[in-house]
């Protein structure tokens, strides 16, 4: 009798069914790489994005979150909300530690303004 295919699988708490998962035929390493070169292809995108853009949306997108729903779409929303917070987050990271740095770096000494190094000629 052959063995029983299962029609999903779990790996690091993440589902894998089979329909989806027989597109690929690779192992399972190739597989979670194709997924986080995926992952790093949007994040490409979403850092193109203008960040006064995503906050004019950000409210849009706060309010289809608190407003729960069983649905494809509120689940899209969620992502979305959670994705303009990321943005939000990391820019704020950013600065943060752009100014730090610049607030650590030893000033340059400036010459005294009244030395000159030129000599007056009458």
């Amino acid at each position: 009798m052959p063995k029983r295919q299962a029609l999903f699988y779990r790996v690091f708490g993440l589902t894998f069914y089979r329909r989806v998962t027989n597109i690929f035929r690779k192992p399972l390493e190739k597989g979670l790489m194709m997924i986080e070169k995926t992952l790093g292809n949007i994040a490409e995108k979403i850092l193109a994005l203008d960040e006064a853009s995503l906050n004019s949306l950000w409210g849009k997108y706060k309010t289809k979150l608190e407003q729960f729903d069983t649905t494809r779409e509120w689940e899209k929303a969620t992502i979305i909300f959670f994705i303009i917070n990321s943005v939000r987050v990391k820019n704020d990271i950013f600065n943060k530690k752009v100014i730090s740095k610049q607030e650590e770096e030893p000033k340059i000494k400036k010459p005294f303004s009244n030395v000159s190094h030129l000599k007056r000629i009458k």
